[in-house]
């Protein structure tokens, strides 16, 4: 997969609906989307 951007956001935008769903609050949910993505990348 080329990594152009498009399938990151697609994958945070699905880890954030995950969060909602699941009750967390905003600022949980970005805050966890941001360190799951840090995961990802390396």
């Amino acid at each position: 997969i080329k990594a152009d951007g498009k399938k990151e956001q697609y994958d945070e935008e699905k880890i954030s609906s995950s969060f909602i769903k699941a009750g967390a609050s905003p600022e949980i949910t970005t805050a966890a989307t941001k360190t799951i993505n840090k995961k990802v990348k390396k």
